[in-house]
């Protein structure tokens, strides 16, 4: 090498320095120290070496101070416990778990349950639901039968002016000469006016059979003509606007007394099963009915049959009356009474039964019947979380199980404590946690 510097292969020239200096601005450097130097010591009454001793020893402390090992670990040891002091104390919870005494009631006595109770006493009610069935008949049997033909005329008084009276039974004859009578009731027929006074009236066959079943015709009153009152024969007479009917001789299906007898059996207990049905159906959940203590009342059969009779409809309509005792009320009788009032729930009534060792009971009219009640219901007692909670409050750890011993309504209990080197159950009741197994 040559010893010419070089860029790119091609050498390096120094260029022309443009900057340029005016004699005022060149000051030695021996004087710009001293300015500088004189400057400082205005501004700050400290001296300079002292200042510099200072600033340099602090500087000095510090870092020695963050590069030693010692201070790192003990401001690690401040971080880790104050991390471990929060955790803690966010952790400090006391949890319960509990689960509630259990007791079944053994139960086989007499009580007496009264339809208006007094305090201390059971009560009970009567439910009452009616209800119809229907059972369609078809006739088995068929009998001979003769029926009268009768239609609706009207009677003309065309005779006088005062009114006319007839008899029961008067007979009418007919254009063809079939005889009608009166029922058993008088007619009065008004007088005339300017018209003939008329009634209506029913007139019966005196003869079975369909030879009756005549159409419309004019009427005459023999009775007269027998009398010898011809005038009265002649303006006293009566037309029918409408065909006689039901005149008719023969056989015709009927329902025999041992079909009726048959059907009203059915109809009874087919009643009784729906209405004892609808007795356990529509009861609510909170009435427990007393066994033995239902009654079925039903009134007559009615039947409807068709025009020939040979079909018709047999109903019979009735009505369950039953006892029934109210689940919270028999709940606090046994509450109260075995119990003494102590906070408890029924769990199941399991196979309680009540039943009724009395038949002839006026359902009308008692006031107060014997029941026997039989079975074990179970029941639960009623823990509070909260006082529960404020009651192990502050409890030292070797305390606790003679502090739970002492509440007849914990059956069994765990509990446990946060952190685990706590000695004592949170000061705070709303840290402590109570749960119901």
């Amino acid at each position: 090498m040559d010893g010419i510097r070089r860029k790119n292969g091609q050498p390096v020239t120094r260029t022309k320095d443009t900057r340029s200096f005016s004699p005022d601005t060149i000051v030695p450097i021996e004087k710009k120290v001293h300015d500088e130097y004189h400057n400082s010591e205005q501004q700050s009454h400290t001296p300079r070496h002292s200042r510099v001793h200072v600033h340099t020893t602090l500087q000095h402390i510090y870092k020695r101070g963050i590069r030693s090992k010692w201070f790192r670990r003990i401001l690690f040891a401040f971080l880790v416990w104050g991390v471990m002091g929060f955790i803690i104390g966010a952790n400090n919870r006391t949890k319960v778990t509990i689960r509630p005494h259990i007791e079944y009631l053994d139960l086989n006595e007499q009580v007496t349950v009264y339809r208006y109770p007094q305090e201390d006493q059971l009560g009970f009610e009567v439910i009452a639901i009616s209800d119809e069935v229907s059972i369609p008949v078809i006739a088995s049997g068929e009998r001979p039968v003769s029926r009268y033909a009768q239609g609706t005329v009207t009677i003309y008084n065309d005779y006088s002016t005062e009114p006319q009276r007839l008899l029961p039974e008067t007979r009418f004859t007919s254009a063809s000469g079939k005889v009608f009578v009166l029922g058993s009731e008088e007619v009065i027929i008004p007088g005339k006016t300017d018209s003939p006074g008329t009634v209506t009236a029913i007139l019966y066959a005196t003869e079975p059979g369909d030879a009756y079943n005549i159409d419309s015709t004019d009427f005459t009153l023999p009775g007269f003509e027998e009398a010898g009152l011809t005038d009265k024969y002649n303006s006293i007479y009566a037309f029918s606007s409408t065909r006689f009917e039901g005149g008719f001789t023969g056989t015709e299906p009927y329902v025999t007394p041992e079909q009726v007898v048959s059907v009203n059996t059915e109809l009874e207990q087919e009643l009784r099963d729906r209405l004892t049905v609808r007795l356990v159906n529509e009861k609510t959940n909170a009435l427990m009915l007393i066994d033995g203590s239902t009654r079925v009342t039903h009134e007559d059969v009615s039947t409807i049959f068709d025009d020939e009779s040979a079909t018709g409809l047999m109903t019979l309509r009735g009505t369950i009356i039953g006892l029934g005792i109210g689940r919270e009320h028999l709940l606090n009788f046994l509450v109260s009474r075995t119990f003494n009032y102590q906070f408890v729930d029924l769990v199941t009534l399991g196979n309680l039964s009540m039943s009724l060792p009395v038949q002839d009971v006026n359902f009308e009219t008692v006031s107060s019947i014997p029941v026997t009640m039989m079975g074990a219901p179970l029941f639960e007692w009623v823990l509070d979380e909260s006082d529960i909670a404020t009651w192990l409050t502050s409890v030292p750890r070797g305390e606790l199980v003679n502090q739970l011993r002492t509440h007849n309504g914990i059956d069994r209990a765990e509990v446990t404590i946060r952190p685990p080197w706590r000695g004592r159950t949170s000061d705070d009741a709303t840290d402590i946690i109570v749960t119901f197994n």
